[in-house]
């Protein structure tokens, strides 16, 4: 029987930050690289290279798995490889230290900030997040404003507007000072914002319509092969979008 994962689950573009009693998720993969962490116990993961068991888990970009993380504290990350936290992330998952990263997972537990939490885990395995806010433009922090006020339903020739830029340079722009592209950022927005509307009761077909998915079924999919969970887990958790 599929346990249910219940706690926080905070949403920022190019990242996801569950904090919370683990459950379990069948067979999947997913473009991010997965850290598990149990601060109580162990956690399972299974893929074609064999079984892993113990503290922590690590799954690299595009392997299929399956998840058991018991019904005890874990914190579970998903980060985009190519992104200002994931460029360097891949080769550090060989040399993790248990130790480490549980220590560092059970300090950022009560953190307020998903991202400052999020960033103490990749510290403790020796990653510096690439691309602060402080080294973007005016013209991309507009582009970004138009983008998060419109739940991510604006254009690259919209978005490319609001910077004053041509939209071949804007992109080249965005990737630079964001760290991922426009069409992944704009996709993390999305599912934030119909990871809300489902975390307020409506059902996934009105959570789908809302974030500009072309039905239900394309947004459980999107949803499931970004976070590694289908949207009914929302229900038994509190979300957080930044």
């Amino acid at each position: 029987m599929t346990r249910p994962w219940e706690g926080r689950l905070s949403l920022m573009p190019g990242a996801a930050l569950f904090r919370g009693n683990g459950g379990d998720a069948a067979g999947h993969v997913h473009y991010a690289i997965q850290i598990v962490i149990a601060l109580d116990g162990e956690v399972e993961v299974v893929t074609d290279r064999g079984t892993t068991r113990g503290p922590i888990a690590l799954v690299p970009s595009g392997v299929r798995h399956t998840l058991d993380a018991e019904p005890a504290p874990v914190l579970l990350a998903l980060v985009e490889p190519l992104g200002p936290r994931g460029r360097d992330l891949s080769a550090h998952l060989d040399a993790a230290d248990a130790l480490a990263l549980r220590e560092a997972a059970a300090g950022s537990w009560d953190e307020g900030d998903p991202a400052v939490a999020l960033d103490a885990v990749l510290s403790a395995l020796g990653v510096t997040p690439r691309c602060a806010p402080t080294e973007r433009s005016d013209s991309l922090e507009r582009a970004l404003a138009a983008i998060d006020v419109s739940g991510g339903d604006v254009s690259l020739a919209d978005a490319a507007a609001a910077a004053h830029l041509s939209p071949s340079r804007f992109s080249h722009v965005f990737s630079d000072e964001v760290g991922i592209t426009f069409a992944r950022y704009r996709l993390w927005v999305r599912l934030a914002r119909a990871a809300g509307v489902v975390a307020d009761g409506a059902s996934l077909t009105r959570a789908a319509a809302d974030a500009g998915f072309s039905d239900s079924a394309h947004f459980s999919r999107t949803f499931s092969r970004t976070i590694g969970l289908p949207p009914s887990a929302l229900l038994a958790m509190t979300l957080d979008a930044a």
